[in-house]
């Protein structure tokens, strides 16, 4: 009988974890490889839109690639709106409220309703669980990230992703395959 129980309860919670409410469209943030919040997306073109207009704007020289030369310039530009204080350091604090004067109106998370609700029409934004894409710099652990930490995080991103001396178009938009 403990079976039966058992297998019901598994039946219900997969269905839960699957199924998106109706009216509620799973949204996921994208940023840039620097950490730079450029908007949140449902589906994979949304994503390469987004991620192709940062592209467009980190390539200087117009060439259709990204030399080290301008993506570390576009990692550094990024730090330095990060950087409120101009103190040489990213903190959390800068961060957040950074990325909240970014954050278009009305994009946040529900509140005030509940997910089954079905006049609560707005977006669910999922949660990305993985190490946030500027605060993984902090390699000392201080709780802030220097403009040095910032620096060598982007070298080793640019790395990962350059082939033959740059880092070409698709490479960037291929991060868009997890919508």
């Amino acid at each position: 009988m403990r079976g039966v129980y058992l297998a019901i309860l598994l039946a219900v919670l997969a269905s839960g974890c699957t199924r998106q409410q109706p009216g509620h469209p799973v949204q996921l943030a994208v940023v840039s490889p620097n950490g730079e919040p450029l908007g949140r997306v449902g589906d994979a073109t949304a994503c390469e839109e987004l991620l192709g207009n940062w592209f467009s704007r980190a390539d200087r020289d117009h060439d259709g690639r990204l030399s080290e030369a301008e993506w570390l310039a576009d990692s550094d530009t990024w730090f330095g709106r990060a950087d409120a204080d101009h103190d040489g350091f990213v903190t959390v604090s800068e961060l957040t409220l950074l990325r909240r004067s970014l954050e278009p109106a009305g994009s946040g998370q529900p509140q005030g309703n509940s997910p089954g609700n079905p006049r609560d029409t707005r977006s669910r934004t999922v949660i990305d669980r993985s190490p946030d894409p500027v605060m993984a710099a902090d390699t000392n652990l201080d709780f802030r990230v220097s403009a040095a930490e910032a620096r060598l995080l982007s070298e080793r991103r640019y790395a990962l992703k350059a082939r033959d001396g740059a880092v070409e178009r698709g490479a960037v938009l291929s991060d868009c395959r997890r919508y």
